[in-house]
Order: C-alpha cells, then structure tokens, then sequence
C-alpha cells in the first residue's frame, strides 16, 4: 500500500474517536447556542427598522435568508474553536451573528441569475425567486451591514478586538466575492489553455478564498477575543484550519453534486456542471476529488494536532464533513 493511502488509513481509525451519537449530541448541543443567539437577535426588535409607509421587505429577506433551516456549521465552528481555546459561547455571541448573516448574505447572491441562477436552496425557493432579484440583492447587502455592526458594537468585547473581528469579517467577505469572481470566471474554455499543475491551483485558490474564508474567520474569531486582537500562534493555526476545512467541504460537495440528487441535496444537482464550471470532479475524476479529499483530512487533523484531546469534536467534525452525504 502507497504510503499516502497507509496514512490515511490509519487516519481513518482515529479520525472518529468521538462516537457518532456522542458528536450528533454535542454537536445539536452547539446549534442550539447558536439557533438561540440568532433568535435573540431577531425577538430584541426590527434590526432594520420600518419608518416609511411603505414596507423595504429587507428584513423580511433578511431573517428568510439568515433563519432557513441551514445546518450552522459555520456557528458550530466558531463555538467549538471557543471551547478548544477557552472562550465561551457568552464572548461569542456577536460573532456568531456575524458569521451567519456573512454565509446567508453570499448565499443568497450566489443563488442570483447573474451567478449561479439557482432557485432551490435548502429544499425551499431561493430569495430572489419569493422577493424579486433587486430585492433579494439588497437584502444581501444589508446583512454584511448587520454582520459588522454585530462585531463593531458588541459591549462583552474590548474595543481593539471589536476592531479586529471588523478587520478579520471584512477582509473574509473579500475573499469571498474573490472567490466567486473566480468561480465566474473559471470554465473549462479558460482551463484548457492552463497546464494540469495550473488548473489544480487555480480551483484551489478558488475555494480556499469563496468557501474557505468564511471558515477561516470563523474558526479564528476566537483566538482574536483570546488575545484581545492581537496576532497568535493559535490565530495562524485555526485560520489555516477554516481554510483547509473549506477547500474539504466544496470537494465534497462536489463529490456529492456528481452523485447526489437534487431531492438528497436539497437543491439542484449538477448546477456547476451544466454552467460549464471546473470542479474537482470535472478536474481529477470521482476517484482523484475524493483522494484530494482523504489528503485534506490529513493535512486539517496535523494542524489541530497540538490541542490533544481539546480537538477532539473537531478532529470527529473534519471526519464528519468527509463523510457527509448532503
């Protein structure tokens, strides 16, 4: 056996050492910090205020957008990275925010027709088909807004963290609309005049910055509340993490968009594919995406290393991502 394959398999045997009911537990247990936070958030009053006779609709949009029946990953993320590093669900409650209204924000762009053109999401009509498109994308707007005035004005943190986890959510949002500017771009009429080497960067590159950012942010937020904005070891540590986690879950979910139906998915399949988009799929082939996969985990489970036994859910969480089936 390859050495690499040697590896992984014996990856394999320690990636779940936290049972599955004991990581469906604890994970339920997670969103529903972060299910509460986000309530909360809504119940205290309209966080867009209506003052005209005429209703904007945006926050409607925006609580559809943000309160979808989603998995929180993200969120969970962001409080199991606390846990690992001691920071507690009661420092996190603004980021949180942030991280749900950022992914909700990029998701209901990337559902319009002049990106992905989606109408399904999460098994219900995508935005801009129950409020219109021009709607749709100012709602989208408005939660990048209410995700850093969450941060920027959060009374439990310090001033020069606040300014920080500004910094950190706006720099992740960039690279966001990096990432899907490169996935507009990226088709396989411009991969063919690359080489092998170049396609395999380009499409990394690509989801290190349109999925990995927000990953990265979320699972650094902590380290910043920790040293009260000030740069770590452990800040490098979980932001390479949330990048590399981000890369493993779009080569799955590429995995899962060659394989799956749209019923399994809860939204289109294929969608990439009849775009003309390269996916790690369209570029290695069903068996090389999930090798890509297997050396992604090693690489995330080498980077949580150091937190022994502390990493241990987000040692079962990078093995659960691998092996999601929607």
């Amino acid at each position: 056996m390859p050495a690499v394959e040697a590896a992984i398999s014996t990856h394999a045997l320690t990636l779940f050492s936290m049972t599955n009911s004991k990581f469906d537990s604890d994970f339920n247990e997670l969103v529903a910090v972060a299910q509460a936070s986000l309530a909360a958030f809504w119940e205290a009053g309209d966080p867009l205020a209506r003052n005209s006779a005429v209703d904007s609709r945006i926050p409607e949009i925006a609580q559809y957008g943000v309160m979808s029946p989603g998995k929180r990953i993200r969120s969970v993320l962001t409080l199991a990275c606390g846990e690992v590093l001691g920071v507690g669900p009661e420092r996190l409650g603004s980021v949180v925010r942030a991280v749900e209204f950022l992914h909700a924000s990029s998701l209901i762009h990337d559902d319009l027709p002049a990106l992905d053109g989606d109408t399904l999401r999460r098994g219900r009509p995508t935005a801009h088909v129950v409020f219109g498109e021009g709607l749709a994308l100012l709602g989208g707007d408005a939660l990048i807004g209410l995700a850093l005035e969450s941060v920027a004005t959060d009374p439990v943190l310090d001033a020069e963290t606040r300014a920080s986890l500004v910094a950190l959510f706006s720099r992740a949002y960039v690279e966001v609309c990096v990432g899907q500017a490169l996935d507009l771009r990226q088709t396989e009429e411009v991969f063919r005049d690359l080489t092998e080497v170049e396609r395999a960067e380009a499409l990394y590159l690509r989801h290190k910055k349109k999925t990995g950012a927000l990953f990265s942010a979320a699972c650094a937020s902590s380290a910043l509340i920790k040293e009260k904005g000030k740069k770590s070891t452990d800040l490098s540590n979980f932001q390479a993490f949330g990048e590399e986690l981000g890369v493993l879950f779009q080569i799955t979910d590429d995995l899962l968009d060659a394989t799956a139906s749209t019923a399994e998915l809860g939204k289109h399949a294929q969608t990439d594919s009849k775009l003309g988009k390269v996916t790690f799929t369209s570029l290695l082939g069903l068996d090389g995406a999930a090798r890509a996969a297997d050396q992604s985990v090693l690489r995330l489970t080498d980077l949580i290393a150091p937190y022994g036994a502390r990493a241990e859910f987000l040692n079962s969480f990078v093995g659960q991502i691998r092996e999601r089936k929607r």
